[in-house]
């Protein structure tokens, strides 16, 4: 990362597919809400594993507590620090044990500061109770073919993993979120799409309050640099929402050839840019 590259708020978040399918509402909440120019550190994608490399479609993408945005992360600066740390639950359907999981995304905490503000959302536990073994095993299915645990295995080490993070967050006196059963449909671990924006202004509305200010304007302010509070303002034009979704992260590879990128992946013209490890 260049160090002589200067930003109001640094804002990370760790998570896999949900973060990766609503990428853009993400984005402009963040921008919207938070002093800039931003750095936002992102380590996504599908089925992305806290604890080891996966592989989906062919890509494979280091384990997010082994990912490289530690570094850009740690920078020393007097940046206000926003993190979001979600999706932890994948690795038990990979067959990860709870406590292993919990160590790596203890590992993930350890590296804040003790200034940072940072969310952990939790497992979606109420949703994930109402699904019989019948819709368990076409998600199973399709999501995770390698998969042979029973939904009653996985339903005790969920409620293992969720009562672990929670008493994480109590210790570090972090923001804890129980995700909303309403914000999922047939799929019990995705965030349907019409929720995307609610669920990540919820986030970051809470991340938000008591940092001061949002977005200073300077005497030639154009494009993003004009944006305000008002969410509705905050909208990726058709080039940045190209460039988001062809972007890799920084280790990357596909069907074993190096498909790596170097970092920010995109730049913004108030100087706020987007990386993805």
């Amino acid at each position: 990362m260049n160090r002589s590259h200067s930003v109001r708020t640094r804002a990370l978040v760790l998570g896999a597919s949900n973060v990766r399918r609503s990428i853009f509402p993400l984005i402009e909440q963040i921008l919207s809400r938070f002093q800039r120019p931003v750095d936002i550190l992102i380590a996504c994608g599908h089925g992305r594993s806290y604890c080891r490399a996966n592989r989906v479609l062919g890509w494979s993408l280091p384990g997010i507590a082994n990912a490289e945005w530690v570094p850009s992360w740690q920078v020393e600066d007097d940046a206000e620090r926003v993190a979001v740390v979600t999706d932890i639950g994948n690795d038990l359907l990979y067959g990860i044990e709870p406590s292993m999981l919990l160590d790596h995304v203890a590992l993930c905490l350890n590296r804040m500061r003790s200034n940072d503000r940072v969310m952990v959302m939790g497992l979606p536990i109420e949703r994930l109770m109402r699904v019989d073994r019948l819709q368990f095993g076409i998600f199973r299915k399709i999501f995770f073919p390698g998969s042979r645990l029973s939904l009653k295995a996985i339903n005790q080490s969920a409620h293992e993993v969720d009562q672990g993070l929670h008493e994480m967050v109590l210790m570090h006196r972090y923001e804890w979120l129980s995700p909303p059963s309403t914000w999922y449909g047939i799929d019990p671990i995705h965030i349907r799409n019409r929720h995307h924006h609610a669920a990540w202004s919820m986030v970051f509305e809470r991340l938000a309050k008591d940092l001061e200010g949002t977005i200073e304007l300077g005497p030639k302010a154009t494009g993003f640099e004009t944006l305000s509070r008002d969410f509705k303002r905050a909208q990726l034009n058709r080039i940045e929402q190209a460039r988001l979704v062809f972007s890799r992260a920084k280790q990357q590879s596909w069907l074993g050839f190096d498909r790596s990128q170097s970092q920010p992946s995109l730049h913004f013209l108030d100087g706020s840019r987007v990386s993805f490890y």
